[in-house]
């Protein structure tokens, strides 16, 4: 080792920070050898120059890309774990099917860590041996990576022998196409049930509607969560676990699944495998759920690309007809004061996933009667989280029926129409924000995402360079409304790497 220990230590800490990932002072030979080729890929002169620029960076945005790169590990094969794929494809996505084939038909999947996206493909291969009835599913695979070159790797969807260690006998002949002696396409119609895009777990905002992370039926972070410290694992679970719907289920691997961090968890071992469920709603909940009206969504035209995930369905659903046979509100004064501690509160338990105490306050204390922005905001965003569309829907009608003019209120009612598949209501919801606030970056972040799923790029790529051009005025560390907290540079740099990436994919479609 020729670097000095207490710059070594240093560079970790920062390396924990913004990516998560653990170099214990036993790996300080290899922090320096991952520097070494930090140090070529920024053509520094030495693993001590590219230790210099970490330290003294203050944009360290593109720096952390690049040490994303060289510190990752890409690891992975199809089909790895098969014990883990076997009760997936025996237990746990058939009962699922049953669930849902006679309601919504939605099944929503993210690989997290997805290295260079064979588990991602894996699943997707067997959802197509499960379903023979697919085109009549809306099947959202999310996978996700911090390291960019292994998402670009993904997003083709070509694999060498090196990934096909032991796998299944038809695997190869079925759903890939030989290029040449060692190189194989998988086929188009496994590739577009998988939607690519780069996360950090320990920076970047999730459970969140804005990057279609939210309401998940399952989640796989297997051989990723071992490699980041206790205090980040801890963190990055609770998150996934805000991040499941009811009776969602946690994936890690068999290594990681000893870990401390599993308490929210129903915890199921069964063939040779743990898995890790999220509790159903409590009775409170469902008596809160109850409360609060429900009317069907049109069936207008569908976003059916993976681009925008497709959240679970309400299960304690009031009808339209019960919603219509009911009296009306009555009158309020608009200026009555809003308990403030209440609905403080109420946020409190959202941002923590206790959904069931939060509604429970609302209706408690009649906040949903005062036509408020803020409260309508809360209910919309816990609908949202839990599936509940239909409730979502109701209230953000309200909303633009009391707020005409407000930009937010158009915008919010565009993505529950996202989730929920309505891609021509969506897009019209987004027209009337960006017309009242042509500088509404959300707004048109959520066409970008309208466009994707309408395969339409170029428009895609418009809204999201119409996006980074206001986001470039803004201060770096400004948050931008309507994005879960999202810093103005951290946005700017994803948008600058999807269009740069989708611009890429084109190419190679040509």
């Amino acid at each position: 080792m020729t670097m000095p220990r207490t710059v070594l230590r240093n560079v970790a800490r920062v390396i924990d920070t913004h990516l998560g990932l653990d170099y214990a002072p036993a790996r300080e030979r290899d922090l320096e050898l991952r520097l070494e080729r930090v140090a070529n890929d920024m053509h520094l002169a030495s693993a001590a120059a590219a230790a210099e620029a970490i330290l003294t960076s203050h944009d360290c945005s593109e720096l952390i890309t690049t040490l994303a790169r060289h510190l990752t590990v890409g690891e992975t094969y199809f089909f790895r774990d098969q014990a883990c794929f076997d009760r997936l494809g025996s237990e746990i996505l058939p009962a699922l099917i049953r669930t849902r084939r006679n309601r919504t038909r939605t099944i929503r999947i993210w690989s997290a860590g997805c290295c260079t996206g064979e588990e991602a493909y894996s699943v997707a291969i067997l959802l197509d041996r499960l379903l023979p009835d697919k085109t009549n599913w809306e099947i959202a695979i999310l996978a996700t990576d911090v390291n960019p070159t292994f998402i670009d790797k993904a997003s083709t969807g070509r694999y060498t022998d090196w990934s096909f260690r032991s796998p299944p006998p038809w695997l190869r002949d079925r759903y890939f196409n030989k290029e040449d002696d060692h190189t194989y396409q998988i086929r188009d119609s496994i590739k577009n049930m998988v939607h690519f895009d780069t996360l950090n777990l320990v920076s970047d905002s999730y459970p969140s509607t804005l990057n279609g992370t939210q309401s998940m039926d399952i989640i796989l972070c297997r051989n990723v969560l071992m490699y980041f410290s206790l205090e980040k694992v801890r963190q990055i679970v609770t998150r996934f676990h805000l991040a499941l719907s009811n009776n969602g289920i946690f994936v890690a691997s068999p290594t990681e699944s000893s870990m401390p961090v599993f308490g929210d968890f129903l915890i199921s071992t069964r063939q040779q495998t743990t898995f890790f469920t999220r509790e159903p709603c409590s009775p409170v909940e469902d008596e809160a759920v109850a409360r609060s009206p429900c009317v069907s969504v049109g069936d207008n035209s569908r976003i059916s690309n993976p681009t925008v995930p497709l959240p679970r369905a309400s299960v304690n659903a009031t009808t339209a007809s019960d919603w219509s046979a009911r009296e009306p509100d009555a009158p309020h004064d608009a200026r009555a004061p809003i308990p403030s501690e209440a609905i403080d509160r109420a946020t409190r338990d959202c941002d923590c996933g206790r959904y069931a105490e939060a509604l429970q306050t609302i209706f408690t204390h009649k906040l949903h009667e005062t036509g408020c922005k803020s409260t309508i905001r809360l209910l919309v965003r816990i609908y949202t989280n839990q599936g509940n569309l239909d409730d979502a829907a109701v209230w953000t009608q309200r909303a633009v029926e009391q707020h005409k003019l407000d930009p937010v209120v158009h915008y919010l009612q565009a993505v529950v129409m996202i989730e929920s598949g309505d891609c021509v209501g969506a897009e019209t919801a987004l027209k009337r924000a960006l017309f009242l606030d042509a500088e509404f970056i959300a707004a048109h972040v959520a066409m970008g995402r309208v466009a994707l799923a309408r395969n339409m790029r170029t428009e895609a790529r418009r809204h999201y360079r119409n996006a980074v051009s206001i986001l470039e005025k803004l201060p770096d560390d400004d948050i931008v409304p309507e994005t879960d907290d999202l810093t103005a540079a951290g946005l700017a740099q994803t948008l600058r790497w999807s269009t740069s990436n989708r611009e890429k994919s084109t190419v190679c479609e040509r």
